[in-house]
C-alpha cells in the first residue's frame, strides 16, 4: 500500500507538470487539453478494473501461476510495479493517444466551431512587429501579407479551405504563420529610438557585421597562400598540414595535393579564419612595408606552365596579389596620418 500510494503521489506530480508544459510556451500558444476536457476524457476512457496478473508474473519471472498473490506483487521493486501498472493501463488509454489535433476540435465543435478556431488561431499570429501607418508610402498598401496554415496532413483535413496550406506530420498541433512584409525600416514604431541609439555607438563597434561573419567566395584560397608564405602550412611530400599556434600540437591534415588540401580548409571556416587571424598578428609584427615586399615577391614569380597545378598557383597568386594592394591602400592611408600637422598628438 505504502508503494501504490508513493506511485499515485508521483503520477500525479508527473500529470500536473505535463499540463503546466501543454500549457505554455515561448510562442502565442491555444491548448485544448484544459483540465475539464482532461478529466472528461479520463471518465470516458478509465476502466472499471485492471488485469494484473500476466504483468506481474513476468516481471516476477514465473511463468506458471495463474494469479499473483499479494505477496508476488510486493516482491517487486517501486520501479517495476510502476512500469506493470503503465503498461497494463496503457491499453484502455490507447484511444487517447490516437486522437489527432483535428479529431478533438471536430468533437469539440459544440463549444466552438473549426471556423472560429481558425480565426482565433490567426489573431494570435500577429507580427513581430508594429508600423506606423503614416509613415508608410500610400499608407502600407504595397505591404505583402502572407498567412500559412499547418495541419497535419493538408490532404485531408477540416481546414480544406484555406488558401495557403502546408502538412506538418504533427498529428497534435495547428500552426498558423503570419508574415508581413514591404515595410521599411524607418516605419517601424520604435525607428527612432533605434536609430538614435545606433547613432550613439557609431565610432566605437562595428554594426551588423562581425569580422567572425566576413564571408568571401575566395576566402579558403586566400588563407592557404597567406599561410604557406609565412609558415603556417607546410607540405610533407604531396601532403600538405597546418601548424596550430600551440607547438605541442600535432599538425592538422589537409590534403593529399594542393586542390584538395584548399577544399579542406574551405570546409573548415574556423580554421581557416584562425590562419588569417595568425597572418594578420605576424605582418603586425613584421611591419607593413616588409610584408608587402614578401607578398609582392611571391605573386610576381608566375608559373609559365599550363597544367592544372599551375592554373591553381595563379589563381592563389590572384588573391595574394589583391591582398597586397589592400595592404598598400592602408600603408598610404598611414603615412599619410604621419604626415598630416597634429600627428601624434592627443
Amino acid at each position: 500500500m505504502d508503494r501504490l500510494v508513493a506511485i499515485g503521489a508521483q503520477a500525479a506530480a508527473t500529470a500536473g507538470e505535463q499540463q503546466r508544459r501543454l500549457q505554455t510556451g515561448g510562442v502565442s500558444r491555444l491548448g485544448l487539453a484544459d483540465e475539464a476536457y482532461v478529466r472528461d476524457l479520463y471518465r470516458r476512457y478509465a476502466p472499471v478494473r485492471v488485469h494484473l496478473m500476466a504483468l506481474a508474473d513476468l516481471a516476477a519471472g514465473e511463468r506458471d501461476v495463474e494469479r499473483p498473490s499479494p505477496l508476488q506483487l510486493a516482491a517487486l521493486s517501486g520501479q517495476q510495479l510502476t512500469a506493470t501498472l503503465l503498461a497494463a493501463l496503457a491499453q484502455p488509454f490507447a484511444p487517447i493517444v490516437r486522437m489527432s489535433i483535428e479529431t478533438v476540435i471536430a468533437e469539440r465543435a459544440g463549444e466552438m466551431t473549426p471556423p472560429a478556431r481558425r480565426q482565433q488561431l490567426f489573431r494570435l499570429a500577429t507580427p513581430s512587429w508594429s508600423v506606423e501607418r503614416a509613415r508608410l508610402p500610400e499608407g502600407g498598401a504595397h505591404l505583402v501579407r502572407l498567412q500559412v496554415m499547418g495541419v497535419p496532413d493538408r490532404n485531408q483535413t477540416l481546414f480544406d479551405q484555406e488558401p495557403m496550406l502546408v502538412s506538418t506530420n504533427d498529428p497534435y498541433r495547428l500552426v498558423a504563420l503570419v508574415v508581413v512584409a514591404g515595410a521599411p525600416q524607418s516605419a517601424l514604431t520604435q525607428h527612432d529610438q533605434y536609430q538614435a541609439a545606433m547613432d550613439g555607438m557609431r565610432g566605437q563597434t562595428p554594426l551588423y557585421v562581425l569580422p567572425t561573419f566576413l564571408a568571401e567566395g575566395n576566402q579558403a584560397e586566400l588563407a592557404f597562400a597567406l599561410g604557406s608564405i609565412f609558415g603556417l602550412i607546410r607540405s610533407q611530400g604531396t601532403y600538405f598540414y597546418y601548424q596550430p599556434s600551440d607547438p605541442l600540437q600535432n599538425p592538422v591534415r589537409l590534403g593529399n595535393g594542393l586542390g584538395n588540401a584548399i577544399k579542406t580548409l574551405a570546409a573548415q571556416e574556423v580554421l581557416a579564419r584562425e590562419a588569417l587571424d595568425r597572418v594578420d598578428s605576424q605582418i603586425a609584427r613584421l611591419g607593413l612595408q616588409k610584408a608587402i615586399e614578401t607578398l609582392t615577391a611571391y605573386y610576381t614569380a608566375v608559373p609559365d606552365g599550363r597544367t592544372k597545378l599551375d592554373d591553381a598557383m595563379r589563381e592563389l597568386k590572384q588573391q595574394v596579389r589583391q591582398y597586397t594592394d589592400e595592404l598598400r591602400q592602408i600603408d598610404a592611408f598611414s603615412s599619410g596620418l604621419d604626415q598630416w600637422p597634429g600627428a601624434g598628438e592627443q
